[in-house]
């Protein structure tokens, strides 16, 4: 077979002189532009303008009393209901003795002239799992009975950073603990979960605290505890601009490929700055504005237009992992969004490059599979169409591609055939870990002209996605060759079919479950170093979730205390995570029979499966 590594057509040019004269970079970080005014939204990660950072918490951490060291706050909020004349925030010294990790002083609202049911909020400067909430008064016999014997304390996560005093009052928080005239507490220490709470790990940046007007009362702490779980950290950037018609290439982590530095890195390219569409509604007339517009629509002042749907913009791609360090969204496309999850405490990232070509194959390659629905496991006949736009500008000869690359998840069985402008030619072909190979023998360099591949695959995973990338070998007088990517847009290349997608959906999708059942490799573990079977491997599918929810996977002793838990933010899809076998302090469990349990907090509830492992030494 003739054939050539997956991604090595840019990683090549970019090492002559003649492509360096094509190629731009774009950096975020050291020597670019700031992380902090890239990101649009962040989770579990801590943000400074130098780099991104995911801190490892232990178990029963009081993430309180770091807050304003990491950036958060503690404010009141002061408005009409509170003795105010508008909504506002006031930082007092004062309030901040609620969370300053010393139990002799306190926060009392009588003491400042504040309103005793002004409401207090909690910023921790990031997001964090907690299994344990504690609040009190200074417990020396003068101040023990100041305890507060009705409140209200709510919760809420949000993934975007509440960069305005509004968004805090708008957000939308969830009971956490609660007392009331006529049930009120009657302890000094609130401990949450106590007898009338629901117990379980709860995912929290914010803590809003109100009470009522009729009681005194003073807090000398209101501490946060952290579970000890450790999730992926999450940033997503603001579309970046690149140059002319860019081709995304090439995308380096501190100098090293993504995959090297145990993160996920995902992009998605699009003509504009709107990865998504916004639209206001006024009466019954609909109108699209931008992002800054819809979000403010409803503070601004004498506006008729309220809130509206948002969309996915058509012209933009979906998302996408890089792979081999190569971005896989198409182009050329001059904006860029990018989404980076740092799977590993500890990880700090400080750089972040993207390489990007000004000489794109084609002004447009659009592409589409069928059929787009399949039976799950089930041998399927392809067919996968790509149109050619070729750049129409005067003197360009060095437009067209020869080779094809797909990338997919499925299982490929076999070529059948490949045709283009409906004329079959010869072609050879190379099965890669990620997909197939193609080369075509021959530049297709015509405009509007059109490939069509056969091939037979079986699909095991909701929304697979074929991702389609060409390449040309581009050769001048004098100078090395030089070889040029791009990667096809998803489109409608073939007016014969319906729909337009490069992603295959899974038959019988309300039969199957949210969580895939694991299957382990074995059912038992020798964990003795020697290379075989040292580990659990838990891999597991998911499935129909629209967007990223807590997964949990946990291993138990037959008594059910627990011995490893693990948090990660995860969508539609295959996953693995893996056992040594270890306790958190690092030593290892003793033999016996273990239960592991895979558990997904979704918009339907909870789903989980579970089953058994046998460690033996």
């Amino acid at each position: 077979m003739i054939g050539f590594p997956l991604a090595a057509g840019l990683v090549v040019a970019l090492a002559w002189p003649h492509a360096l004269s094509a190629t731009e970079r774009l950096v975020v970080g050291a020597g670019g532009v700031p992380w902090v005014e890239v990101q649009d939204s962040t989770a579990f990660l801590s943000v400074s303008p130098d780099s991104i950072f995911l801190p490892p918490v232990r178990s029963g951490d009081n993430l309180a009393s770091g807050a304003l060291a990491r950036g958060g706050r503690i404010i009141a909020v002061v408005g009409p209901d509170t003795g105010g004349v508008r909504p506002d925030s006031v930082f007092l010294p004062e309030l901040s003795w609620m969370i300053d990790g010393d139990a002799s002083t306190a926060y009392n609202p009588d003491d400042v002239g504040l309103p005793r049911n002004t409401p207090i909020l909690v910023d921790l400067g990031g997001t964090y799992v907690i299994d344990r909430v504690r609040i009190f008064p200074r417990l020396d016999s003068q101040h023990q009975d100041l305890f507060p014997q009705a409140y209200d304390l709510e919760i809420a996560a949000p993934s975007k950073p509440l960069r305005y005093f509004f968004e805090y009052l708008n957000q939308s928080f969830g009971p956490l603990m609660r007392a009331t005239r006529t049930l009120p507490n009657e302890r000094s220490v609130i401990d949450w979960p106590g007898l009338r709470q629901v117990t379980g790990d709860r995912v929290v940046r914010y803590l809003r605290w109100q009470t009522p007007e009729d009681f005194p009362w003073e807090v000398a702490e209101l501490e946060v505890l952290a579970a000890g779980i450790s999730p992926a950290g999450l940033f997503v950037s603001f579309p970046l601009l690149g140059t002319g018609t860019s081709v995304w290439g090439r995308v380096l982590l501190d100098g090293r490929s993504p995959e090297a530095a145990s993160v996920i890195l995902q992009t998605r390219t699009g003509p504009d700055d709107e990865p998504r569409q916004y639209f206001i509604d006024i009466g019954p007339i609909s109108r699209q504005v931008n992002r800054d517009v819809w979000e403010q629509i409803e503070r601004i002042k004498d506006s008729a237009g309220t809130q509206g749907p948002v969309v996915p913009n058509p012209k933009w791609s979906p998302w996408q992992t890089v792979i081999g360090g190569a971005v896989l969204s198409p182009g050329p496309n001059r904006f860029i969004q990018f989404r980076l999850k740092l799977l590993n405490p500890g990880t700090s990232i400080n750089e972040l490059v993207f390489e990007y070509a000004t000489r794109p194959i084609a002004e447009k390659l659009l592409a589409e599979i069928d059929p787009r629905s399949v039976e799950p496991g089930v041998e399927t006949d392809f067919s996968l169409a790509l149109e050619m736009r070729a750049v129409r500008e005067p003197y360009r000869t060095d437009t067209g591609f020869r080779y094809m690359d797909i990338d997919t998840p499925a299982e490929i069985i076999h070529i059948d055939s490949v045709l283009v402008d409906d004329v079959p030619v010869i072609f050879t072909h190379e099965f890669t870990d990620s997909g197939f190979h193609l080369d075509l023998w021959r530049r297709v360099y015509l405009d509007g002209s059109f490939v069509r591949v056969h091939f037979r695959a079986r699909v095991f995973t909701d929304a697979s996605r074929f991702a389609v990338r060409l390449t040309d070998r581009r050769f001048s007088a004098g100078e090395q060759p030089e070889e040029v990517s791009q990667y096809a847009a998803e489109g409608d290349a073939d007016p014969f079919t319906v729909g337009a997608e490069l992603e295959v959906r899974l038959l019988d999708s309300e039969q199957t479950s949210i969580v895939g059942a694991p299957t382990p490799p074995t059912w038992a573990i020798t964990p003795n170093g020697d290379g075989v079977n040292d580990v659990l491997t838990l891999p597991f599918s998911l499935f129909k979730l629209t967007r990223e929810a807590p997964v949990f996977v946990e291993i138990f002793e037959l008594s059910g205390a627990p011995v490893r838990r693990g948090l990660a933010q995860s969508v539609s899809g295959r996953a693995v995570r893996v056992w040594d076998a270890s306790r958190p302090s690092g030593d290892l469990v003793d033999p016996g029979i273990y239960i592991y349990r895979v558990r997904v907090d979704a918009d339907a509830g909870q789903v989980e499966r579970v089953g058994v492992v046998n460690v033996i030494y």
